[in-house]
């Protein structure tokens, strides 16, 4: 689910992630940040993702990436927080973060919402 709301900073996306993580559903968001010109080209993401279970694999984190590569030049700058609660999900969040390569997308991983929410809100 996808959300347009407001704060001090301005527009940000959040996402209520479904109780299982599809490959597809990941892919799928990232084709509407490719195609949703209204968007802000500094676009911040506030991902909820606490007790998902993820249906994919770390060999699918290459596909991940490679569709992250390919909508960061739609963008400015991509500011994106994500909560987890689970292990599992906390690694593959992190080993993502750590193969992306462009400056203008940044990636931190949260285990409380209002930790992210306040790393969002900074300037």
């Amino acid at each position: 689910m996808f959300e347009r709301r407001f704060d001090n900073q301005g527009e940000y996306i959040y996402v209520k992630s479904n109780e299982i993580a599809k490959l597809e559903d990941m892919l799928n968001g990232l084709d509407f940040l490719q195609k949703e010109t209204s968007l802000p080209r500094k676009i911040r993401l506030l991902e909820e993702a606490t007790d998902v279970i993820t249906s994919f694999t770390t060999a699918d984190i290459c596909l991940l990436i490679e569709k992250i590569n390919e909508t960061i030049p739609f963008y400015d700058q991509i500011k994106h927080a994500v909560v987890h609660s689970l292990p599992k999900n906390t690694a593959y969040a992190l080993l993502l973060a750590h193969q992306i390569s462009s400056g203008r997308y940044q990636l931190r991983v949260f285990s409380e919402l209002g930790n992210a929410i306040d790393w969002l809100s900074e300037p």
